[in-house]
């Protein structure tokens, strides 16, 4: 009896699922470009940031001078007394999120003439420090869910484990949105090393995180949808 009164729940569900399949693969056969003509708007950075103690200098817009480069970035410059932090950041909307690979892609920066080390912060995720050419830097993909990363696996993981909602998916399938959210602020830091700059390396690269770490809480909860 019990089973008997399961029974048209059983046909209901089935049906629904069956259903989704179909409406998906009908989408995919009918419109097998729609993915990729999916309209990715504009992203407007805003005229600053807010850092808490220190001062924004100048905010100038980044535009891409080839196609494998984002349309939209900005850099940004801080100052705190003699101190000076240079941040560059453009938004990726498909991307590995390999930082060695974007750093090719906009920087003359040569990815295998520096020697990073990834660190790591509950609250914020991982970022590269390294330094180049007298300056010391930092690099990571801020994401909108999960947590910050350096590395093309970290991104996956951090994708595949925080970048699925319902809501998605429903925009999914009607052919507002992606599956997974796989969107990058990738972020570049960079201040006067210890040669030039009369500081230590490592109190550079501390201005470095102090500035990385406001910049962060402050796009964290913007970048969400």
């Amino acid at each position: 009896m019990i089973a008997f009164r399961w029974q048209p729940i059983r046909i209901v569900a089935i049906a629904l699922t069956l259903g989704g399949v179909v409406g998906v693969l009908a989408k995919a056969i009918l419109f097998p470009h729609a993915e990729n003509e999916r309209q990715l708007g504009t992203f407007d950075f805003p005229a600053t940031v807010p850092i808490p103690q220190w001062q924004l200098v100048s905010a100038k817009p980044l535009t891409a001078t080839k196609p494998s480069q984002s349309d939209f970035g900005k850099r940004y410059q801080y100052s705190q007394n003699q101190k000076r932090v240079e941040l560059e950041a453009r938004y990726e909307h498909y991307t590995d999120g390999n930082i060695g690979r974007l750093l090719v892609v906009y920087t003359p920066i040569e990815p295998a003439t520096v020697v990073p080390t990834v660190k790591y912060r509950e609250d914020i995720g991982y970022y590269s420090l390294f330094e180049y050419k007298e300056k010391a830097y930092l690099s990571a993909c801020l994401n909108p869910v999960g947590q910050s990363t350096v590395t093309e696996q970290q991104f996956v993981q951090n994708k595949y484990s925080y970048g699925w909602s319902p809501q998605r998916t429903i925009g999914w399938i009607l052919g507002h949105d992606d599956l997974l959210d796989g969107r990058c602020l990738w972020t570049l830091l960079s201040t006067p090393s210890a040669s030039n700059s009369g500081s230590t390396s490592q109190e550079a690269y501390q201005n470095l995180e102090t500035v990385w770490f406001s910049w962060h809480r402050w796009w964290k909860s913007k970048l969400k949808r």
